[in-house]
């Protein structure tokens, strides 16, 4: 009985102390409420499922101690992220952030260091104030890194360029860069002789038209002194000049007489100064003697200077002294037997009134008639040259002669004195040979047989270093100043053969593009840069360019004038102007075929981009997302946040991730290209099969490749836009091509 009892008093009595309530049998030692099953610390109140846990003091206080690994969670990881904090002996600097943590991305510039690679004795936190690792602080946070994540607008300041460029980098002039940090992209090694800030234009980045004077340069302050002060091509321009003679009244003798200025052409004896000499030209032969055509003058001929009141009297049937007479002090010691007023000391012949200098000469009479010491000269072919078979000069007179190229219809042109046409076969001057080297460097022309290249250029023939200063094949091995950078013409060689043009109409928007084609073009060379301000600059002041229609950029007001932009794209330049540069340097705007092929590759490429094909994102699960182009590769607008990666255009020699497949730069944003072709949204229909030379009119021209300002789609090697060819902008440009020789 009492066995029994206690079995029926002990179940109730086990269920009420494990959970916990009741009264008689319950067992609660630290009195916190929480019997042993649930308290991992019965002797400790402190200690019970829902106490705060202190962190980092070695106490489970919640009881939540993991009992396979013996890990309590919250008192060394308070936030969660993994990583137990630094105060229990973990690596996590900031132990109430999930964000922080040793392998979290560092968000730089923000003052947090999320990666918990801080020094702790210094406190510096490098890579959230000096994103490219050169150990040198973004301005951004008060440091002196002018391009510290590649996004600053320093120039040449991109993610591949920012570990170049500090305080203290080494600089190279004209590459577009500043690599010191210190605004402009000049050494101080001698590239600006004359310390203005502006490298010589004869450097590939040098836009300073004069780099031997301090005070000429682009943006410069134009002075009175028939100079072009700031390197525009115009001369004192902006100073008064009332009379519109183009000198300025600071420099004119009368600025209300166009007639009258500096440099203008003096006309003899009519009492104006036309030049501003002072005077009026009264002394022709500059004898010191006046002419007699002014009041006073004594200067029988003003054309002779050895003719003068002065002069000595010679025999030559002339008055020398101008006293009136010819001759005199000679006709008492030679007389004029023939009558012919020539005296016997200036005739060859003064027994016969026939014979004196000058007269004509008779044919097969034996005679000197013109007293020039040769008897029945011969001129067939009226060139004023006699024939050598009569004591002449002429070797081709007749046109018989045995001479290269003499010919009856050839002898007119064939005399001493004669300007030689190169190449044509014909001893024109005759000295004995056709011209076969026109620049005299000892290698004749291709075109005659030889191995000049160019035969114009005495610094351009097999052997000779390549010389980046001007736009010539100097070795004669093909390409322009391979190697040289930008800014130097330097070109890249596209081989002959079939590429792929255009795409399907099933797969564009823009039908213009379609359709798919397979054009074969001749072998050619492009520029592997777009053509830079401080190339266009020496054509303007060599007098080949017109300058261009703005002086600014989207971000710069003195984009023109700034040496920092000397290797950024020209710009502001229509399509006649783009035209007329190419034809300066050798070379023509490319058509559409050879701009695409140079960009998209040769035979079955299709690449969209010259880097290659559009990427897309599948993670999503729907349709394929495409992704936008990363600014690593172009100068563009990101396709979804429509933001620029770049505020302005960028160096001719940026994005070298993003160039074609011949080694073209910027084929794909930058500046958008004029080609040479006129726009036919059918013409791909139409189009020959080989070189394909464009529509024969139009009434625009086609841009290609795209702008800094457009999104990917336009950027895409088959993308066409097109313009009225006056057309101008702060976002389009060009390059050059030239067929292989």
């Amino acid at each position: 009985m009492s066995m029994r009892r206690s079995l029926v008093c002990g179940l109730p009595c086990l269920l009420l102390c494990a959970c916990g309530g009741g009264s008689g049998g319950f067992t609660d030692r630290d009195g916190d409420g929480w019997t042993p099953a649930a308290d991992c610390d019965d002797d400790n109140p402190a200690v019970h499922p829902l106490a705060r846990e202190i962190p980092y003091d070695g106490i489970d206080q919640n009881c939540n101690k993991d009992p396979a690994s013996g890990k309590d969670a919250d008192d060394t990881d308070v936030d969660g992220d993994g990583y137990d904090a630094v105060a229990a002996s973990g690596t996590d600097c900031n132990d109430g952030d999930a964000s922080v943590h040793p392998g979290a991305r560092e968000i730089p510039y923000d003052g947090i260091d999320q990666n918990c690679n801080k020094n702790s004795t210094t406190g510096r936190d490098p890579d959230d104030s000096d994103a490219d690792g050169d150990s040198h602080d973004s301005a951004r946070v008060a440091g002196d890194d002018c391009c510290d994540d590649g996004t600053e607008a320093a120039l040449g300041c991109a993610t591949d360029t920012a570990a170049l460029m500090y305080p203290g980098a080494t600089e190279i002039s004209g590459d577009g860069i500043d690599q010191d940090c210190d605004g402009t992209d000049i050494s101080a090694t001698g590239e600006d002789q004359d310390g203005d800030g502006y490298l010589s234009d004869q450097t590939p980045g040098g836009i300073d038209c004069d780099d031997t004077d301090p005070l000429v340069h682009p943006g410069a302050a134009e002075r009175c002194n028939s100079r072009d002060d700031d390197c525009d091509t115009l001369t004192d321009e902006g100073l008064v000049d009332a009379d519109g003679d183009g000198v300025p009244a600071c420099l004119d003798c009368d600025d209300y007489d166009p007639r009258r200025a500096p440099g203008n052409p003096e006309t003899p004896y009519d009492g104006i100064d036309q030049d501003c000499s002072g005077k009026d030209l009264t002394d022709a032969d500059e004898d010191g003697y006046e002419a007699t055509q002014v009041p006073f003058g004594t200067d029988c001929n003003d054309t002779d200077p050895e003719v003068h009141p002065d002069a000595r009297e010679v025999c030559n049937h002339r008055d020398d002294d101008c006293d009136g007479e010819m001759d005199d002090g000679f006709t008492s010691t030679f007389s004029d037997n023939d009558g012919d007023t020539f005296l016997a000391c200036f005739d060859c012949n003064d027994e016969n009134p026939e014979v004196f200098p000058g007269h004509g000469e008779v044919p097969a009479n034996g005679e000197d008639d013109d007293c020039n010491g040769l008897a029945d000269e011969v001129d067939a072919d009226a060139d004023g040259h006699f024939a050598t078979a009569q004591g002449g000069d002429d070797c081709c007179d007749a046109g018989s002669e045995d001479l290269p190229g003499c010919s009856p219809g050839t002898a007119w042109r064939i005399h001493p004195g004669a300007d030689e046409t190169p190449y044509d076969g014909i001893d024109q001057d005759c000295n004995g040979a056709d011209v076969t080297d026109v620049d005299g460097d000892g290698h004749a022309a291709v075109i005659a047989g030889g191995d000049d290249c160019n035969d114009s250029n005495p610094q351009a023939y097999p052997g000779h270093d390549e010389d980046c200063r001007d736009a010539a094949d100097n070795n004669c091995d093909g390409p322009i100043n391979e190697g040289c950078g930008p800014g130097t013409g330097e070109e890249v060689y596209i081989p002959e053969g079939a590429f792929t043009m255009g795409r399907n109409a099933a797969d564009t928007l823009w039908l213009d593009q379609a359709p798919l084609h397979l054009p074969s073009l001749r072998a050619y060379y492009i520029d592997k840069y777009e053509v830079t301000v401080a190339e266009y600059r020496r054509c303007m002041m060599a007098k080949a360019c017109t300058p261009p229609l703005n002086v600014s950029s989207t971000s710069d007001d003195a984009w023109y004038d700034n040496q920092a932009r000397g290797l950024s794209p020209v710009i502001w330049v229509s399509w006649y102007m783009a035209r007329d540069y190419c034809g300066w340097v050798g070379k023509a705007l490319p058509t559409e075929a050879q701009w695409e092929k140079a960009a998209r590759g040769a035979g079955n490429s299709t690449r969209l981009y010259p880097w290659g094909d559009p990427e897309y994102d599948t993670t999503g699960g729907g349709a394929p997302v495409r992704k936008p182009i990363s600014c690593d590769l172009a100068n563009h607008r990101n396709l979804c946040t429509q933001e620029l990666c770049h505020e302005d255009l960028e160096a001719v020699d940026s994005h070298a991730t993003g160039v074609s497949p011949f080694g073209a730069f910027n084929m794909a944003g930058n500046v958008a290209e004029w080609v040479n072709d006129w726009y036919d949204p059918m013409y791909y229909s139409v189009a020959p099969a080989d070189n394909p030379p464009g529509p024969n009119n139009g009434d625009s021209k086609v841009f290609r490749g795209g702008s800094f300002l457009e999104v990917d789609y336009f950027l895409e090697v088959t993308s066409r836009q097109s313009a009225s060819p006056w057309f101008s902008s702060e976002y389009s440009g060009f390059r050059c091509a030239r067929i292989k020789p």
